[in-house]
């Protein structure tokens, strides 16, 4: 169990894809990954395109709030990161305040591009948000920077030291470290072509993104 989940994934581009020059070393590697991921402006930053929705939320041993969250793709710090399974997060939350006090757990996508060494890998992270937005982070983990994508808000009740309730919140949008953070971030600031990501009465509209994105070789393995 673990609060933090590493999947299984594919980023187009990150550093480690684009060399241009390549002499067996890291530092003979010439890379345009950056100046090619401008593209994707045209669409927009910071947004989930497809899945990564809440599958299903248990409840363990009175205490574990267990959320899995599917497979899908998101477009974060202008790199398409592909999720090709399932990730199941995990947080302790008999001790911590509830959302009938106004605190929520939240599910974030963890991902920026960065030049590094080794390649920087997108995660699945879980936190509790306390009623003023103050992220629980007893490991100093969490970081507006990196976690740029809210997937879900979880609402839970705590009765007599034991998680009674726990499901996905009817919240669209929600205060973190001072920060109001749109669920799958879908709002203006971060949508060029907002059409791609309305929902309608029965799924996700797809054909748009179908065109712009799967049909070329950003989603190909």
């Amino acid at each position: 169990m673990a609060s933090t989940i590493i999947p299984t994934q594919f980023r187009y581009n990150d550093p480690y894809q684009e060399e241009i020059f390549s002499y067996d070393t890291p530092e003979s590697r010439l890379y345009k990954s950056r100046a090619t991921n401008n593209l994707f402006k045209i669409i927009g930053n910071d947004i989930v395109v497809k899945g990564l929705y809440v599958e299903q939320i248990r409840i363990i041993n009175d205490d574990i709030i267990s959320v899995s969250m599917g497979d899908g793709v998101a477009i974060s710090d202008l790199t398409v990161v592909n999720i090709l399974e399932t990730s199941v997060v995990d947080l302790p939350c008999k001790d911590l305040v509830d959302t009938i006090s106004g605190a929520h757990l939240a599910i974030f996508f963890n991902y920026r591009y960065n030049l590094h060494p080794t390649p920087i890998i997108a995660s699945i992270d879980a936190f509790h948000v306390s009623p003023f937005g103050v992220i629980t982070d007893p490991h100093g983990r969490f970081n507006l920077t990196y976690h740029r994508i809210l997937l879900a808000i979880i609402d839970f009740v705590v009765d007599a030291g034991k998680v009674v309730i726990a499901h996905t919140s009817s919240l669209s949008e929600l205060s973190v470290e001072g920060t109001m953070l749109t669920l799958r971030g879908v709002n203006n600031n971060n949508l060029v072509l907002p059409k791609l990501f309305i929902r309608d009465s029965s799924n996700l509209i797809e054909e748009s993104y179908e065109y712009l994105l799967k049909k070329d070789y950003l989603l190909m393995e």
